[in-house]
């Protein structure tokens, strides 16, 4: 092995390790807490529709792959950059959300007890009026089973809201 190849391998296993903690993180504390608008989610997709298109078009003429010869490699590629930067912007946007300043406000609402699934965690579901759709806050504070009203305290931005606490109340 060369004089430089150990500092190199450090520093590859150190980002590697220090992307997994991230996606972690991101995973189990900023995407359930964080709700996208409609006009977001919207944006998104556009955006991941028209920058595939660039995208593709970019990778076909400058990639240095083997070269794609019928329409159904052209699609397949197009429809796998949809799929990564539909990912990549959901990440960034609900991170965006989560670390935006807001408004803080609070409400009560009805809700119902959502058990929890193999992707998802056990929690209170309901209707939200500011996003207009229903919603699922997980492991709200009091008595989930009895209770069948909860309170609970956001922070809304331009690109959606992060509910910052949720208790339920008699």
């Amino acid at each position: 092995m060369g004089k430089a190849s150990y500092p190199k391998l450090f520093a590859i296993t150190l980002a590697a390790l220090a992307c997994i903690f991230i996606f972690f993180f991101w995973r189990y504390e900023i995407e359930p807490e964080t709700f996208l608008n409609s006009s977001t989610i919207r944006f998104m997709i556009v955006f991941s529709l028209l920058f595939a298109v660039v995208l593709s078009f970019a990778l076909i003429k400058w990639g240095k792959g083997p070269k794609l010869h019928t329409l159904k490699d052209y699609l397949k590629l197009y429809a796998g950059m949809i799929l990564v930067l539909a990912m990549f912007c959901y990440v960034l946007l609900t991170t965006l959300t989560w670390l935006l300043p807001g408004q803080l406000s609070t409400y009560s609402s009805l809700y119902e007890y959502s058990s929890s699934g193999r992707h998802s965690c056990s929690g209170a579901s309901l209707y939200d009026p500011d996003l207009d759709t229903k919603i699922k806050v997980c492991h709200p504070n009091g008595n989930l089973f009895g209770d069948k009203t909860i309170l609970i305290t956001k922070r809304t931005n331009q690109l959606g809201m992060v509910v910052t606490h949720a208790v339920t109340i008699p």
